[in-house]
């Protein structure tokens, strides 16, 4: 069973991703920044396209079976699961690696 203190301290996911395993259960932990967009005309063109209008700054964590690594391992093979950037998203991220099955489990 993951615990919180079995993941860094906030302030590492500003700059990398944490992999970790519990038994068969590979996981990886990084930032995330989700952007927020609507399609706006541009004056110039008259085409519309597409404006970032906020950026959100998230935790987002993968699971997937062992043996293999995160690079190894298919995408389609992975369950992800985003929570705020924050100790109550990590937390969040906690109890979502711990409850939840792998695929295909």
């Amino acid at each position: 069973m993951v615990q919180r203190k079995d993941l860094l301290a906030l302030n590492f996911y500003k700059k990398l991703p944490f992999h970790g395993s519990d038994g068969d259960k590979r996981y990886r932990v990084e930032k995330f920044v989700q952007k927020i967009t609507e399609m706006v005309k541009n004056e110039e063109t008259g085409e519309e396209e597409e404006k970032v209008i906020e950026e959100i700054n998230c935790l987002k964590a993968f699971i997937w079976a062992g043996p293999y690594g995160f690079e190894a391992t298919p995408d389609e093979q992975k369950i992800t699961h985003l929570e705020e950037f924050s100790e109550a998203g990590m937390d969040a991220i906690v109890n979502w690696i711990n409850e939840t099955p792998l695929p295909n489990s």
